[in-house]
């Protein structure tokens, strides 16, 4: 699949013990970080999931009554596109220029070396510490960016009080010869939260 929905109104589903997962909080295996560790490259969305004429504002998310399932908004999918209308669109879907979001007002653009998140580099033309670049705005200030290698948590920055940034991290830790991708999840101080799309690399 090009894009994969990773949270809804029902909960994180990228991964497993997440506080608001659901799905892959009772089953692990549903989790789909172990698709992404497997090889598979998809691309993040969020959707409201439901059909009660709220789209991303899902199963009750107005000040009359809370969310039945969680305190989080119930999930928009977002796409940075080339152009306008239905074309553009299913480009930057195809593309994987994407990012899953709890709510709006906040935005979360990944590049490695120059190249988006949803691209393939190669390995054999990346320099020896490609420059990993966060680009993040807010609408209420962040906690945390946590930057994934191969499916697994790596780094965590501290982006306490700030509400937007452009941020270059090197990956110099032991294993960076094999990575495969590299993601981010942003968690804003209200518990909202962004996924990138990975950036994969291909090794020849």
């Amino acid at each position: 699949d090009t894009v994969v929905e990773i949270y809804s109104s029902w909960g994180d589903s990228l991964e497993h013990g997440r506080p608001v997962s659901m799905g892959a909080a009772r089953i692990k295996e549903l989790a789909h970080i172990h698709s992404l560790q497997r090889g598979v490259r998809s691309g993040f969305i969020a959707s409201s999931d439901s059909h009660d004429g709220y789209p991303g504002l899902a199963q009750g998310r107005l000040p009359s009554r809370g969310h039945i399932f969680h305190h989080l908004g119930s999930g928009l999918a977002a796409v940075y596109v080339k152009e306008g209308g239905r074309a553009g669109l299913f480009e930057a879907l195809t593309s994987k220029r994407s990012f899953a979001v709890t709510c709006s007002g906040f935005t979360v653009w990944a590049t490695l070396d120059g190249q988006p998140m949803g691209s393939a580099l190669s390995r054999r033309r990346l320099p020896n510490r490609p420059a990993y670049r966060l680009s993040i705005r807010s609408a209420v200030p962040l906690r945390e960016a946590v930057i994934y290698r191969n499916g697994e948590p790596i780094e965590k920055l501290d982006l306490t009080g700030r509400t937007e940034g452009d941020i270059d991290w090197h990956d110099d830790k032991r294993g960076a010869a094999d990575a495969q991708s590299y993601f981010t999840r942003v968690l804003r101080i209200d518990c909202e939260t962004a996924w990138s799309s990975p950036v994969w690399i291909d090794h020849e």
